[in-house]
C-alpha cells in the first residue's frame, strides 16, 4: 500500500483528498490552469543578437524596445530605444577616431556580446515565463529584416550629417587663387582665412601652379591648420617634417600652441602635429 493509500486511512473524515504538493513543485501564481498562449511573439536574445550584428545596436535595442511594448512596459521599451540611439552613436564615434588597420572584430565583437548578456539580463525572466505559457517566438527573418531597416536608417542619418556640415564647409570657403583655397570654421572668419593665404604665399606654399585646400579653425584654447594630402604622404617622414616646420613659421603669426592636420580628400584627419 503507497502512501496516498495510508494518508486516506488515517483522514478521520474518511474522504479523499489529494496529498499536499510540495513547494517546489507549486505552479507559477501568474500562470492560470488552462490559460491559452500569449497572442504576442517576443524575440530572444539569439535574435536581438543577430539583428545587432545586421543592423548596429539600435536594431537589437529596437527588438528588446518590442518586447517591452509587447508586454506592456512602455516606459522600459523608451528607455532601450534611447540607450540603443545613444550606443549606435557610440560606436560609429569609436570607430571614427580609432587608427586605421585595427581588426574590424575588434570593433564590432563587444557590441555583440554586450546585447546578447543585456537581453539575457533584463528580459531573461520574461522569455522563461514566455516559454512556460507556450507562447511563441518571433522569427529571425523578422529580426533580421528589422535589422536592415534599422541599419538604412542610420545610414540615412550620416548621410544627412555629413551633407549638413559639408554644406556648412562650403558655405565658408575663400579662392585664394584660381587652384587654392581656404575655408574657415569655428571662430575664425574670413580675415583670418586671407591671412592664413598671405602667411602661406610669403613661405611659398602657395604658389598658384597646383590645387591647395587649406582648412583653418580656431577656438578659444588654440588654431588648427588642415592640409589636404594625396594618399599616404601624411606617413612619409619628410612631409611630417616639412610640415612641422611650416607649422612654426606659421605659429609666429597665429600663435601657439598651433594644431596642424594632414587630411585625405575626404578631409578626414590622418595625422596631428602639435606646436607649442
Amino acid at each position: 500500500m503507497n502512501s496516498t493509500d495510508d494518508w486516506a486511512i488515517k483522514n478521520p473524515e474518511g474522504t479523499c483528498q489529494p496529498p499536499p504538493v510540495l513547494s517546489y513543485a507549486t505552479p507559477r501564481a501568474d500562470i492560470s490552469p488552462g490559460e491559452p498562449p500569449p497572442a504576442y511573439k517576443l524575440f530572444n536574445a539569439s535574435a536581438v543578437t543577430l539583428a545587432t550584428f545586421l543592423g548596429s545596436p539600435l536594431a537589437g535595442a529596437f527588438l528588446i524596445a518590442l518586447n517591452f511594448h509587447r508586454l506592456n512596459r512602455k516606459r522600459a521599451a523608451n528607455v532601450a530605444i534611447l540607450l540603443g540611439v545613444i550606443g549606435t552613436a557610440s560606436l560609429f564615434g569609436i570607430a571614427f577616431v580609432l587608427p586605421e588597420g585595427i581588426p574590424p572584430l575588434l570593433i564590432g565583437l563587444p557590441p555583440l556580446i554586450l546585447m546578447n548578456s543585456l537581453a539575457k539580463f533584463i528580459q531573461g525572466k520574461e522569455l522563461q515565463l514566455h516559454a512556460v505559457r507556450h507562447g511563441q517566438l518571433g522569427s529571425r527573418w523578422v529580426a533580421a529584416g528589422i535589422a536592415l531597416i534599422c541599419l538604412a536608417l542610420v545610414f540615412i542619418l550620416l548621410f544627412v550629417g555629413v551633407f549638413i556640415e559639408g554644406a556648412g564647409i562650403r558655405a565658408k570657403t575663400i579662392n585664394y587663387s584660381p587652384v587654392e583655397e581656404i575655408r574657415f570654421s569655428g571662430k575664425s572668419n574670413q580675415s583670418d582665412a586671407l591671412k592664413l593665404g598671405d602667411l602661406l604665399k610669403q613661405i611659398q606654399f602657395f604658389d598658384g601652379q597646383r590645387s591647395k585646400t587649406v582648412l583653418v579653425e580656431k577656438n578659444d584654447a588654440r588654431t588648427a591648420v588642415s592640409f589636404v594630402l594625396n594618399n599616404g604622404r601624411w606617413d612619409d617622414p619628410i612631409i611630417v617634417a616639412f610640415f612641422r616646420r611650416t607649422g612654426e613659421s606659421l605659429a609666429a603669426s597665429l600663435g601657439r600652441p598651433l594644431l596642424i592636420r594632414l587630411c585625405n580628400s575626404e578631409l578626414v584627419v590622418k595625422k596631428e602635429i602639435t606646436i607649442e
